[in-house]
């Protein structure tokens, strides 16, 4: 059989809509499926639909949704991340009644799209602070957290309809190396997994998740030659575990795979029982250079949702993640009293994602102040009490990141009156500091919600 039926090939919104024969042509070979990046939602929509019409058995149509179907669909709703939801649950129990029906409006607007699978939930444990890569994607600092939120989340997809997906087996939180630039490697016991990282993917498992991504990491203690992620021995490891679902691996488009073609990855993993090799650069190269023999598609032994419901109420998925945000805000130390306050801006990524926050505040201008190198703290006014804002967040591939950024930080967090944490808050682990609030994401929603919360203490 065709190595097709074993790839999740990579689907541009965008390109669907310009280029749909590329798309076609891929699904008349007899590709297993498609991750989706990108595109509108009602364009997007009409596409998945009739590639699902011409294939021979159901399309996997998979997407990184870990935040909602915003995340990646223009016209999705843009949930909080998981470690808003779970500083919110820890704060208050009861909001869990929020973030189930945040889940379930999910799966609600992933069908709609035409999307039957979501790459989550993440059961990574961020256990590291120096962790480049899962940071706010973790529903917590421990285990019990992300497996209680994280079986919660499969559950409402499952039950919806959709395929869900624990990832990154067997965790990826204790590391310091990102898989999408190097191969990380985690030197930890079996007793120290079994005791920690694997809680999470047991209960996984237990909550009826049907798939399971390996992480692209070393793992000696279950393999001291191969990454997880094209391992025979960690898939028995995993099987053993009980889990009899799909097994899939990471993207291998990634850095951690660069010691191997991706012909000769695929070859080890297919032949160690991975089920679907997810995201290769190009899938007619790959497929010419597999020589492996494989036995039945993936899609027949599985039943895949391609029956969607009606238009979802994405104005109430707008209000969960209002509220969701009101509950997740965390503040150390307190709020000062403040009139007329410079708003300084360190943005890592030297973005502009500041402008919702400071247009929700009625600043005027000459009341806030970007910060892009040393030489720019001598513009700040030595008489002027300042709020520092801080965007910074974890992202795949990430291209552009602020010189001198924890320099500047360091420097800025001394002095300021308050410090506002949109997205990682480890970056502030090693400073001293009294007054920060913490968001624990940056969307347009999270910086509204926090200007919101502001206002009683601020004047201009």
């Amino acid at each position: 059989m065709k190595a097709y039926s074993r790839i999740i090939a990579r689907l541009d919104g965008e390109r669907l809509s310009r280029e749909p024969e590329v798309y076609i042509d891929l699904v008349r070979k007899g590709i297993a499926g498609f991750i989706v990046f990108g595109g509108d939602l009602e364009r997007l929509r009409e596409g998945l639909f009739y590639l699902q019409d011409i294939a021979d058995l159901p399309l996997i149509i998979g997407s990184d949704l870990e935040q909602g179907l915003g995340q990646q669909v223009r016209g999705g709703t843009t949930m909080p991340s998981a470690m808003a939801m779970g500083s919110a649950w820890l704060k208050d129990p009861s909001v869990v009644t929020l973030i189930e029906e945040a889940f379930r409006q999910t799966a609600r607007e992933a069908l709609y799209a035409g999307i039957n699978t979501i790459f989550a939930p993440v059961m990574d444990i961020q256990s590291n602070p120096n962790n480049p890569i899962i940071s706010i994607r973790a529903f917590g600092t421990e285990p019990e957290i992300v497996s209680y939120l994280g079986s919660l989340m499969i559950r409402c997809y499952e039950e919806g309809g959709l395929m869900s997906c624990a990832k990154h087996f067997p965790g990826h939180g204790d590391t310091v190396i990102d898989s999408h630039h190097g191969l990380p490697v985690i030197g930890k016991s079996l007793k120290e997994l079994l005791g920690f990282e694997l809680i999470p993917f047991r209960c996984a498992i237990e909550s009826g998740v049907s798939m399971v991504m390996m992480g692209h990491l070393l793992v000696p203690t279950i393999d001291p030659m191969y990454p997880v992620s094209i391992s025979k021995k960690a898939i028995r490891f995993l099987r053993d575990m009980g889990f009899d679902g799909i097994i899939v691996t990471d993207a291998f488009n990634m850095g951690a795979l660069s010691g191997y073609s991706e012909t000769e990855a695929a070859e080890i993993a297919l032949s160690g029982g991975v089920d679907l090799i997810l995201h290769p650069s190009d899938p007619d190269s790959l497929v010419k250079g597999i020589k492996i023999n494989l036995n039945e598609s993936i899609n027949s032994k599985k039943k895949i949702k391609t029956e969607y419901g009606s238009v979802p109420d994405f104005e109430r998925g707008r209000l969960i993640t209002r509220e969701i945000y009101q509950k997740a805000i965390d503040v150390s130390g307190e709020i000062p009293i403040m009139r007329s306050p410079l708003l300084v801006i360190l943005d890592e990524e030297l973005s502009q994602r500041s402008g919702v926050f400071i247009n929700n505040t009625g600043l005027e201008k000459g009341n806030f102040i970007y910060i892009k190198n040393e030489g720019d703290l001598r513009d700040l006014p030595s008489n002027r009490q300042f709020l520092l804002i801080v965007y910074s967040r974890p992202g795949a591939f990430k291209k552009k990141r602020l010189k001198d950024f924890d320099y500047l930080l360091r420097h800025l967090s001394e002095k300021a009156r308050l410090i506002i944490v949109f997205g990682n808050p480890f970056i502030l682990k090693d400073r001293r500091t009294k007054n920060v609030l913490y968001i624990y994401d940056d969307t347009e929603t999270a910086q509204t919600v926090v200007a919101d919360f502001l206002r009683p203490f601020i004047s201009y």
